[in-house]
């Protein structure tokens, strides 16, 4: 037979043990959240400026194609 006191710390260290192991998987999980924003945040920036890229490199050949077609327009007149 068990005295009450032996109950109160067989039931304390249970506590204990689950309480760690709660602890643990939230921090799994929230680490694991954190790094899915990060991912997702770093991917966003990465679209952003590939899209500035490319809108750079678009108006720069654009605009070496319209400075082209004015050269040859006044070379002809």
């Amino acid at each position: 037979m068990l005295t009450l006191k032996q109950v109160n710390i067989i039931c304390a260290r249970i506590l204990k043990e689950r309480e760690e192991k709660i602890r643990e998987e939230y921090d799994r999980i929230l680490a694991n959240k954190l790094n899915g924003k990060y991912e997702t945040k770093n991917f966003e920036t990465k679209s952003i400026f590939r899209l500035f890229r490319a809108i750079r490199r678009f108006r720069s050949i654009y605009s070496r194609s319209t400075y082209t077609k004015i050269f040859r327009i006044t070379i002809f007149l």
